[in-house]
């Protein structure tokens, strides 16, 4: 949400609907003021990409349609993510490895920045916009990863997988995440 200015008493007021708006769909909003998106995008160029691709407009003009977010930015933050991702999983693995049902659900909560990188990276690489699984189904169109985009996506609709087979997503997961990287570490920057 975007606002020129958030005092508490306007935060007050959300509190109710965004706590319905979790609890029913696992809602979460991010508070900004109109003299922040720049730096926002500038911090946040992934997910304001994916933002920017899908957002819905409920009330007012869309401040995304005119928005740009740099190509350094992009490539910047996606190695960010995807360094980020890689060092919380390997962290949540140690503490929950030995619990399956945790470590699907860790690989669920990381499934939309994974996607979102993909997304970004494609966009990089040809100027098109995907939907997210989309790209990361394009990048590994050649069928390396087949299985573990099955089970990715089974694991984020809630599914559960065989026992053992979690531990061996959860390896492929990491790959997947460090294919990316250096893919994103092959995309030339502006000008090269």
């Amino acid at each position: 949400m975007i606002a020129r200015e958030w005092t508490l008493d306007q935060l007050d007021c959300a509190r109710s609907p965004l706590r319905a708006g979790r609890a029913a769909a696992g809602l979460t909003v991010m508070f900004l003021k109109s003299s922040q998106i720049h730096a926002a995008v500038e911090s946040f160029a992934v997910k304001f990409a994916d933002i920017k691709a899908r957002h819905r407009v409920l009330l007012g003009v869309s401040p995304f349609d005119s928005m740009e977010i740099t190509r350094e930015a992009s490539l910047r933050r996606v190695q960010q993510v995807l360094l980020n991702l890689e060092l919380r999983l390997r962290e949540r693995y140690v503490v929950d490895g030995d619990h399956e049902e945790r470590l699907e659900q860790v690989i669920a909560d990381v499934t939309g920045p994974i996607r979102a990188s993909a997304a970004t990276l494609m966009g990089l690489q040809d100027g098109r916009t995907r939907a997210p699984k989309a790209a990361l189904e394009e990048i590994f169109a050649d069928g390396s990863r087949e299985r573990c985009l099955r089970e990715i996506s089974a694991v984020h609709r809630g599914e559960h997988l065989a026992a053992g087979a979690t531990r061996t997503l959860f390896a492929d997961v990491l790959d997947l995440i460090a294919d990316l990287a250096a893919i994103g570490r092959n995309i030339p920057a502006a000008g090269q």
